[in-house]
């Protein structure tokens, strides 16, 4: 078995993947580059949340140009940063392992108290999206971005999580709700 890797920065591409010690936001970079720019254009409409891990890739890229600066001119690495940032906000992870962007469950928002689930159907990379319990017209379709197991930590362990992992905060129901009632339970002991 072979892997051909078709973009036109190839070599560069693995060159920073090794200085980098990652290949992930290269390998997206790559894949993004041999879409038609039709899809090219879907791809970059999604938004990238800026989180910790984001600014810590783009320090990477930084000290990688201070050393090889050479590498500069040869990738778009502003577009590799924000490939970074939309695999982290808006991919699912497969069970093979490999992530997958779809263009419309991927738009879905998160919920700590997700009305929805996404769902493999075992049928390629195909995946559904089922209502978790009955939905009111026009009602918001919510998913979990944490796994059902981190669903169950307090919701300031949620938010801290989110906050790194996909860079933004978590304004939910659920989040919300317990914020208030943390809040209140502040104020109820300074009397």
């Amino acid at each position: 078995t072979a892997l051909i890797c078709q973009s036109p920065q190839a070599q560069t591409l693995l060159q920073a993947g090794q200085l980098l010690g990652s290949w992930r936001s290269l390998g997206a970079y790559a894949a993004f580059n041999a879409l038609s720019p039709r899809d090219q254009r879907l791809v970059a409409a999604f938004n990238a949340d800026a989180s910790p891990t984001l600014r810590e890739v783009r320090q990477s890229i930084h000290e990688l140009l201070l050393l090889r600066p050479e590498m500069a001119s040869k990738v778009d690495w502003d577009r590799v940063v924000h490939l970074h940032g939309l695999i982290n906000t808006n991919t699912f992870e497969l069970a093979s392992g490999g992530l997958a962007l779809y263009r419309c469950i991927s738009q879905a928002s998160h919920s700590c108290a997700p009305n929805c689930a996404v769902e493999e159907t075992g049928v390629g990379h195909e995946l559904l999206l089922r209502a978790k319990r009955h939905l009111r017209e026009g009602e918001e379709l919510t998913i979990s971005y944490l796994p059902d197991v981190q669903l169950v930590l307090s919701g300031l362990k949620r938010r801290r999580l989110l906050r790194r992992l996909r860079g933004f905060h978590c304004r939910c129901r659920r989040c919300a709700a317990e914020r208030r009632r943390s809040s209140c339970g502040k104020k109820g002991r300074q009397a």
